[in-house]
């Protein structure tokens, strides 16, 4: 199996280990734009696609993503984009213009966490009624990549696509796989702490469905990591908390999905009904 990555930073690193944790005998290419990029072991430059591949994952910062999916016109290579898709309405109207032939598939790797998987068969299995729902991650920017000035990060960035809402887009994409499209959004898109940096750092969106409301809470500034769902039924209150120790076994199930499949689940069409919510 052939590879091709485009936009080798720290979540290429664990795309990689997952494809290596899956596949045994994986070639991966890397399509650089400087001169003189960096050597990363059993990792080929190119400069150009100018060959096939089994597959393509695009993980550079958010805004250039459909640039990079528009290098991939013409052929029929499986795409895996990161989470988020686009960024703006008009990429969205943009992307619709586009004659894609490709399966792609949008990188939401919480989905194929174990025990989260079990927490929702649980929920369903419950059938009484949903009263409330509450989703937040709390966590601190500055920790997100050790080794880098989180103010040179597309995270702080709102040009490329950071803020608070769109990176951590993953709770908006499991209501949306929890219980679909809502009627309704009321939210409030704030930067409210010291950190240096011109995105959005807290996030606060009501979600009106039918007969309830889910509340999802974002921020860049809390240092004690904290995320979960909490849903309230009528018979009892079941409970999430996402442990990252978890999170490798995610990667490696979402590539082995990838992998297998051709008709993605995550799809464009359900990323941008999940983009609008946001937006």
């Amino acid at each position: 199996m052939r590879v091709l990555i485009i936009g080798l930073g720290s979540i290429a690193q664990k795309h990689i280990i997952a494809l290596r944790s899956v596949v045994n005998d994986v070639e991966i290419d890397a399509l650089r734009s400087t001169p003189n990029p960096t050597i990363h072991p059993n990792i080929t430059n190119v400069t150009s696609i100018d060959r096939d591949y089994d597959l393509v994952i695009i993980s550079t910062p958010s805004s250039n993503h459909l640039d990079d999916i528009k290098k991939l016109l013409g052929t029929s290579t499986p795409i895996m984009v990161e989470k988020p898709f686009l960024i703006n309405k008009e990429q969205i109207e943009e992307f619709k213009l586009l004659n894609l032939t490709n399966p792609i598939y949008i990188a939401c790797n919480l989905r194929f966490i174990p025990s989260f998987n079990k927490f929702i068969n649980d929920i369903n299995n419950d059938k009484s009624k949903v009263n409330e729902v509450t989703s937040y991650c709390g966590s601190y920017l500055p920790d997100w990549r050790p080794n880098q000035d989180y103010t040179k990060s597309y995270s702080a960035n709102s040009k490329l696509g950071g803020g608070v809402n769109l990176d951590l887009i993953h709770e908006f994409d499991l209501m949306y796989y929890m219980f679909g499209k809502p009627d309704e959004v009321i939210k409030r898109n704030r930067k409210v702490s010291t950190l240096k940096l011109d995105s959005y750092d807290y996030s606060h969106y009501i979600l009106g469905y039918n007969d309830f409301d889910a509340t999802v809470k974002l921020n860049y500034f809390r240092k004690d990591y904290k995320r979960y769902i909490e849903v309230v039924k009528e018979s009892k209150t079941y409970y999430y908390e996402f442990n990252s120790e978890e999170f490798s076994i995610s990667y490696a199930k979402q590539i082995e999905y990838v992998i297998n499949n051709r008709e993605y689940e995550n799809n464009p069409t359900s990323a941008i009904e999940v983009l609008n919510i946001v937006l």
